[in-house]
């Protein structure tokens, strides 16, 4: 037997009409105040008392469980029943109610930073333009306790102290969701923990206690009351949240045991319904409905302590003697939806459950008992709030006051606005313990309108799906009417393409709106007056007005505010005509995409919902091979003998002159070699390396300086001999890594070793002799001193006849093994073989070439300075070579002041950097635009491609288009831009750039956790099946990083990452990188691209271990001298917030070092880093 049920009561339907008769009747205010239950008018400005819930819901009915806020409130004062918030989710509804602005207008779209949270709160200017100051102003104390904002936490609560407010105890992350281990910080007091305590009863205590400071002031006043409840419960564990239901007192654990989550239309429904993500959700089984159903009873028992609460504000007020001249306003921040079209507890999205949430008021004046449906929204609150402080309203407020007396609502009745404004950004996530994935791309704009004979909600994700829904048949919302198999003729009383249209048109006024314009959105597009209503657009005089109008459209999806992503805007490109005309047919069935803006975005697939929902792409058929490395690289050499193949200024020019043969025409300092001279030398040294008995797929293994010439003179002769090449750093020659160069030795078994000078050869002859390894051809790139055994490759006479050693460079065996690269093992510290074959490399040449000259009209010359045993080394170098372009080495490695003299001096056409890479570049006082002129390509890679580098691109390099690159050790060239087709924009979602698409003869695919095919959209693992990837790490490592099934043979990436509904892929970063701070994920790259931006800082980020935290930040930078650590602190919490802030800065110096650790592939070694900085950290304690 339920406990509650007997005070369960429905609103009363008694008619504002009713009550204004009554009044106008009685003739007097003081009639009307006998009416609504006040004695008396009093002279002093109210009191306003403010309860405001986390994600309470209306459509679960969880006010019926609440019988102590229907006695105080609901029967005592005036319920709104078509009350909405504009951003359904936490700090962004909270920040517009206290603002009065929409969130595209505060730019405060998330819950933690960069888009939101208290720290973006404070950066946006808010701390001192906002509700709780406002009433300071105009006379008011202000009071406050429990959860102001997300990100407010026990780190940042004084940084600074939020403002306006005479007393408060603020609820702190990362406890705020902790119901029995809660953190309160008393004015500009520490943070109390109050663990074990049941956090809605210690919040009640300190409410009791700010009203009577309140009282005692003797001045009007304004408390706020902020519980946690309904919210879902969230524990911090080392850094990881994990989110459960709700937790109730002790005292109400029992209640409720066979309520179940109301049973509508749209709850776990039988079909599909709604759009984008929500419309591929699988239904839910049993087991997962039962969960839901107890979550749901968790928050009703979790509701029963404010219910209580409000109980006792209410006594207090009572034996003050403050109720008739206070205004009590009960409400949420935004609704909460559970198992309804199919998805988990959450918020989030555009459904009613979500967005539609309680508002009732009590207060002078105010109509007892009554039920209004005035629509109203979280941006009229603080306008509101105005009126009754008798404060001039803002011009800048996007709302305008609700109505609350009798005669105010029933003239609003016929004045007021009929539409809410609903928008949204980012990611959105179920709080269950049930399917916890992460649907990127939820964003949307939509707007929620009423009026005589209409009830519509019209809705636009940032995919352009279209939603319309007719709201008075279809209250759950099951049938979107922009679907065939949903589709109607008529939509309140009118053809639904011209509804459509002047729906369309408003949302466009709307979703960029600020002020008036978002008061009165009619008024914009009529400015005559004479429509201010649905009703009144669809005259039929105006049908050609609408036609024309411009219709909103997404650029891209994006996780905050950017307008560039947000399409067209009505200040600016408003009441124009689209080129040619743009009907409703073409809009919404697609006949020409001519009349789109992205011909990517097809409505007519968007608006029926055939797209492929699962997160798998298919390059199709590879592309024959026709052709050997070695016979392509000859056959551009015969194109091209002198064109110029390489070059290196910082290397003498006549380096290997005996190998390749003399250049006669250089006038330049330093090296340059024709293609004729590589060709050459390339013969030669096979030539000579074959008459000492090399065989082909042999191993030809080089230890050579991080960037120089001679690896590509290397390349050339392995693939003329058939040999494998591997390329290690020279420092794996040094003693102290004996045990490295022993691995190579011995798992490589080479026929042929090159070495620098004479003087590393004894490393290696001492590793023969131990390992009784015999090496066939020994050659050092010196003239040699004599060594025994070894030939100085200077020594080597061009004119040699290769047809000698007979090489056979005609009979291609293209499952050779044609190089060896080793992944960089910066986590494990052991780097993994990847057997790259002739295969696998043509492939991927084939099917993705970038380059092509379109400003100097000379030939691609690009710009190496990554080691020579990286991918990217191999993967750029070849595919220049193989259009007949050429490569400019760095072979001081990589320096700003190195990059940006070389490219304008070498005229470089296409840079590859990394982004630590390009911002120290741009921020290097030498810089100028003048002196990237040239480039007209800039690759960035990494871990994760910003969406932000395109902005830095674009404004710095003139000539330039950015190209996001996506690539791996274990095979070149899966993903990418096919054939020059790089878009002029690379699409960006979620803060990302796109990687491309899937390229010929390759399929990649998303998996989620439990190991099947993702949605779209959907986050997930990154596995590839292609031509171009490798089968095995050698010797058999990591075997369980590849798979086969019945489509063959897949390769685990590491990395995480989605695919949207365009097919272009993103990539999240790696999984073992991320690190855990108060349950942040905090990718490494981020900072370490904002440090690089301080003046070429280098620095590699890592975590420790950290009781409090889950992990704390540390970096450890190249050196101090340009910043200090708290300079570098700062930086980093001014570009990404507090949740990323640094713990520690460590110099290299500091922790007993020259330099980075890196491994044979250049990668900084984490592991080492790591155990030095603990050294340095347990020394210190």
């Amino acid at each position: 037997m339920e406990l509650y049920p007997a005070f369960v009561s429905k609103h009363s339907n008694m008619r504002p009409a009713l009550i204004a008769a009554a009044c106008a009747a009685i003739g007097s205010v003081k009639g009307q105040q006998q009416l609504l239950g006040q004695e008396s008018q009093t002279t002093e400005p109210p009191n306003i008392v403010f309860i405001l819930t986390d994600d309470q819901d209306v459509h679960l009915q969880s006010l019926d469980y609440m019988p102590l806020v229907r006695k105080h409130l609901l029967e005592k004062g005036t319920y709104y029943d078509k009350h909405y918030c504009t951003t359904a989710v936490c700090c962004p509804a909270r920040v517009t109610l206290f603002t009065g602005k929409a969130a595209h207008n505060t730019n405060i779209t998330d819950v933690n930073p960069p888009y939101g949270g208290y720290p973006k709160f404070v950066k946006q200017g808010f701390n001192s333009k906002y509700l709780p100051v406002w009433l300071q102003e105009a006379g008011y104390n202000v009071y406050y306790t429990g959860k102001l904002f997300n990100a407010h936490n026990v780190d940042n609560y004084d940084s600074p102290y939020p403002a306006g407010f005479t007393s408060s105890d603020f609820l702190l992350d990362p406890f705020t969701y902790n119901y029995l281990n809660s953190s309160f910080q008393r004015n500009q007091e520490p943070p109390v923990s109050h663990e074990g305590e049941y956090v809605t009863d210690v919040m009640a205590q300190k409410a009791y206690g700010l009203l009577d400071e309140a009282v005692e002031a003797k001045k009007p006043f304004f408390l706020m009351v902020a519980p946690s409840a309904p919210h879902a419960d969230i524990q911090n564990n080392s850094g990881s949240l994990t989110f459960d239901a709700p937790v109730s007192a002790p005292r109400h654990r029992d209640l409720f045991k066979h309520v179940k989550v109301p049973r509508t239309v749209n709850f776990n429904p039988n079909v599909p319904s709604g759009a984008n993500w929500i419309r591929a959700l699988d239904q839910q089984n049993t087991t997962n409905v039962d969960w839901n159903d107890h979550f749901y009873r968790q928050r009703l028992r979790s509701l029963q302590a404010v219910d209580e609460m409000v109980d006792g504000l209410f006594e207090r007020l009572k034996s003050h003697d403050l109720l008739d001249n206070t205004y009590i306003f009960y409400s949420s921040d935004n609704g909460f939806h559970i198992g309804q079209h199919r998805m988990q507890p959450g918020k989030s999205t555009g459904c009613e459950e979500d967005i539609n949430i309680p508002l009732v008021v009590r207060g002078p004046n105010v109509p007892i008992n009554e039920t209004t449906q005035l629509v109203s929204s979280h941006t009229d609150i603080a306008a509101t709030i105005f009126s009754i402080a008798n404060i001039p309203l803002r011009d800048d407020f996007d709302g305008s006051p609700i109505p609350l007396t009798a005669p105010a609502i029933e003239s609003a009745t016929s004045k007021r606005r009929e539409h809410v404004q609903v928008e949204y950004w980012g990611f959105a996530g179920g709080e269950g313990i049930f399917d916890r994935r992460l649907h990127v791309n939820n964003t949307f704009k939509g707007i929620r309108i009423f009026g005589e004979g209409y009830n519509l909600y019209y809705q636009i994700w940032c995919t352009n799906e279209h939603e319309l829904y007719d709201m008075s048949k279809d209250p759950k919302q099951m049938k979107n009417l922009l679907l065939d198999d949903s589709r109607v003729d008529v939509v309140a009383g009118h053809p639904i393409e011209r509804v459509v249209e002047r729906l369309d048109a408003l949302l466009m006024v709307q979703k960029s709106c600020t002020g008036e314009v978002c008061r009165e959105p009619w008024r914009s597009l009529h400015p005559d007056g004479k429509v201010m209503t649905l009703e009144d657009a669809m005259a039929s005089r105006y049908d050609k007005f609408y036609e024309k109008q411009v219709k909103v459209e997404w650029d891209f999806c994006h996780n905050g505010y950017v307008p560039e992503a947000e399409g067209p805007m009505f200040e600016d490109q408003g009441v124009e005509f689209r080129d040619g005309g743009f009907m409703w047919p073409d809009w919404s069935r697609h006949v020409s995409q001519t009349h789109l803006k992205h011909p990517t975005a097809d409505l007519h697939i968007i608006m029926n919902g055939n797209m492929n929902l699962y997160a798998k792409l298919d390059g199709g058929d590879a592309i024959p091979i026709k052709k050997s490395i070695w016979t392509t690289f000859t056959t551009v050499a015969k194109e091209k003998p002198d064109h110029v193949a390489v070059v290196s200024r910082s290397q003498p020019s006549d380096l290997l002159a005996s190998v390749v043969g003399k250049t006669s025409n250089n006038p330049k300092v330093g090296l340059e070699w024709t293609y004729a001279q590589l060709a050459q030398g390339g013969l030669n040294i096979a030539s000579v390396m074959k008459s000492y008995g090399v065989r082909q797929n042999s191993v030809l293994l080089a230890f050579l300086p991080p960037v120089c010439a001679e690896w590509s003179l290397l390349w050339w002769t392995a693939n003329c001999l058939g040999v494998t090449l591997v390329t290690i750093d020279k420092r794996a020659l040094e003693p102290a890594r004996v045990d490295e160069l022993t691995f190579y030795i011995r798992s490589l078994q080479p026929e042929s070793v090159v070495v620098c000078e004479s003087q590393d050869a004894a490393a290696v002859d001492d590793i023969c002799a131990e390992l009784q390894h015999s090496i066939k051809s020994k050659v050092t790139l010196d003239a040699g001193d004599g060594t025994a055994g070894w030939t100085g490759l200077a020594t080597f006479d061009s004119s040699v006849d290769s047809n000698d050693h007979a090489v056979d460079t005609n009979d291609t065996d293209y499952d050779r093994t044609a190089v060896i690269l080793y992944t960089s093992g910066t986590s494990t510290g052991q780097p993994k073989g990847c057997p790259l074959t002739e295969k696998n490399l043509v492939f991927g040449w084939l099917i993705s070439k970038p380059f092509s000259s379109k400003v100097t009209g000379v030939a691609t010359r690009i710009i190496m300075m990554f080691a020579n045993s990286r991918a990217i080394n191999l993967q750029m170098c070849s595919k220049c070579w193989l259009i007949g372009g050429t490569v400019v080495y760095l072979s001081t490695g990589f320096t700003p002041e190195g990059v940006l003299s070389t490219t304008k001096q070498e005229a470089i056409t296409d840079s590859i950097i990394i982004p630590p890479m390009l911002g120290a570049i741009v921020s290097h006082p030498t810089f100028s635009k003048e002196s990237v002129k040239s480039v007209e390509r800039v690759f960035v890679g990494g871990d994760m491609a910003m969406a932000e580098l395109q902005d830095v691109v674009t404004k710095n390099f003139v000539n330039a288009q950015i190209v996001s690159v996506y690539g791996m050790t274990e095979g070149l060239g899966v993903v990418g831009w096919p054939d020059t087709r790089v878009p002029t924009r690379i699409p960006v979602s979620t803060g990302l750039l796109a990687q491309g698409s899937i390229l010929p003869g390759s399929v990649l695919k998303i998996v989620n956790d439990d190991d099947a095919v993702a949605k779209r959209e959907e986050t997930g693992d990154i596995h590839i099946k292609s031509p171009v990837m490798i089968d095995s790490y050698r010797d058999n490592m990591a075997a369980d990083t590849f798979y086969e099934d019945e489509e063959g043979r897949w390769f685990k990436t590491g990395d995480v990452g989605f695919i949207d509904k365009k097919d272009h892929f993103y990539v999240l970063g790696r999984k073992k990188d991320i690190i855990k701070r108060l349950g942040v994920p905090v990718p490494p790259i981020l900072l370490e691209n904002v440090l690089a931006s301080f003046g070429g800082v280098q620095a590699s980020v890592i975590g420790l271990p950290n009781r409090r935290l889950g992990a704390e930040i540390v970096a450890v930078v190249s050196n101090v001298s340009k910043a200090t650590p708290q300079e570098l602190k700062n930086l980093v919490v001014e570009h990404l917030g507090p949740d990323y802030a640094l713990s520690k800065v460590f110099s290299l110096q500091e922790l007993g070092m020259q330099e980075f650790p890196v491994n044979v592939t250049g990668k900084v070694m984490k592991i080492e880093l790591r155990k030095a900085v603990e050294g340095v950290l347990s020394r210190e304690s």
